[in-house]
């Protein structure tokens, strides 16, 4: 009697093992009869180059995506110690997060402007998803033969554990299907190409006109004249006249089309981009009564740091006069003017030559900020700050060596910047050849 009970409780528990075996496999093989354990719908897919897996575009989304699967295989069946055939495949996953905004330009990186998200996924030969392989380089083809490329500085989710996507905020609106090119990361890295329903397509109702170039507009009074646009859409050098203390602020500009596709890699066979600028006023251009004027301030000898402690507060815009130091006891850098900065307009890092330690402050970004600095009536050192820094704006204001017990004037201002815009045929923006080297 001793021995019976534990012999039933051991055949009992192998009798359960096969049980749960048994019933593993009836759903295992009813699974299989109906079809691939995963039943997300999608929109099209192609073959990959290895003959075997295929590559899956799950979905295209109209701003962010958060893409979160879970294995359907019951966790108890991955624990029986079933036969290699009829093993569920594992398949590891990543949770896939998408903001669906990407950078407007290659500079000034804050700057987003929202897009489509395009989800791929690999399958095998049975339709099961799989970890093998993966796709970069996401790019559209539209019906005159442009290719819209990856732009700079997007974030991108490619290939992990056979999952990519991506954010493309400039499509071929143009056209009712979307032709899009994947490249596969191993293997032969075959191109793959989609056709499906264009979600970005939006007709036109009225073309834009590019201007001839020299052309002069007034924005809010300001007359401004574009000549001429240099060195490509992305990294653009403007010939502009502007008078009355206003500057370009070449952190600023962006491009759009008329179908509503704004950022880089634009389309050349549009009739004209619309290139977007912000105009940064300069102290002889912001209201006198946003001008703080401090005169009277001591330069400290080499070696010596003051603190000034001043504030004072113009259109939301909190200024403060913190520190000004006399400079280190020294020869400063070698390649560098003996009597400060290169020029005026750029400082410089001279360690021996005196400073003036601004901050600005304000909730908003918008805003412009212009020092000057006067000593016996001659101007000694300037600087504007744009409305692209970061927050708070640090200005840290580097000017030349000057006599024993010289004082200063320092004037601060305030303004907010101007948006100015032109149409400008692609072709404007195509970079010029380089003339000729002369030879002596």
């Amino acid at each position: 009697m001793g021995t019976a009970e534990p012999m039933n409780h051991s055949r009992k528990k192998q009798l359960a093992i096969v049980g749960l075996c048994l019933a593993a496999v009836l759903v295992l093989f009813f699974t299989r009869r109906i079809g691939p354990r995963n039943q997300e719908p999608f929109l099209a897919e192609v073959p990959m180059s290895d003959g075997i897996h295929r590559l899956r575009l799950l979905k295209i989304v109209d701003g962010p995506l958060v893409y979160d699967w879970k294995d359907p295989t019951p966790p108890i069946l991955r624990a029986l110690p079933l036969p290699s055939k009829i093993r569920p495949p594992y398949v590891p996953f990543e949770k896939v997060t998408m903001d669906g905004m990407v950078p407007l330009k290659t500079i000034g990186q804050r700057e987003k402007t929202p897009g489509y998200t395009f989800l791929f996924r690999v399958v095998d030969a049975g339709g099961e998803y799989s970890a093998q392989g993966g796709v970069s380089e996401l790019s559209f083809v539209e019906s005159t033969g442009h290719e819209f490329v990856k732009p700079s500085m997007v974030h991108e989710h490619p290939g992990w554990f056979g999952v990519a996507a991506f954010t493309r905020a400039v499509l071929p609106r143009r056209d009712k299907r979307l032709k899009i090119r994947v490249k596969e990361q191993y293997g032969l890295a075959k191109i793959l190409e989609f056709d499906v329903e264009n979600p970005a397509y939006r007709p036109v109702a009225a073309e834009w006109v590019p201007d001839q170039l020299p052309v002069t507009k007034t924005f809010e009074g300001l007359p401004v004249t574009l000549t001429s646009v240099e060195g490509g859409a992305f990294n653009v050098n403007l010939r502009t006249g502007i008078r009355g203390g206003w500057m370009p602020d070449h952190n600023s500009f962006w491009v759009e089309d008329v179908t509503g596709n704004r950022g880089q890699t634009l389309s050349p066979f549009e009739p004209a981009w619309k290139l977007h600028m912000q105009l940064t006023p300069m102290l002889e251009a912001m209201p006198p009564d946003q001008v703080w004027t401090i005169d009277d301030i001591a330069v400290p000898l080499p070696g010596q740091t003051v603190q000034l402690n001043l504030e004072k507060e113009f259109d939301g815009v909190q200024l403060r006069l913190d520190t000004i130091q006399g400079g280190d006891v020294g020869s400063g850098q070698k390649g560098v003017k003996e009597d400060g900065p290169w020029r005026e307009d750029q400082p410089g890092t001279r360690d021996d030559c005196p400073r003036l330690l601004i901050t600005a402050r304000c909730p908003r970004r918008e805003f412009a900020v212009s020092v000057r600095l006067t000593w016996n009536k001659e101007r000694i050192a300037s600087i504007g700050s744009t409305s692209h820094g970061q927050l708070p704006r640090d200005i840290d204001l580097v000017f030349r060596k000057l006599p024993a017990d010289s004082r200063i004037k320092v004037e601060v201002g305030v303004g907010r910047p101007r948006d100015v815009d032109f149409l400008v045929a692609p072709d404007d923006f195509r970079v010029k050849p380089r003339p000729p080297r002369k030879t002596s």
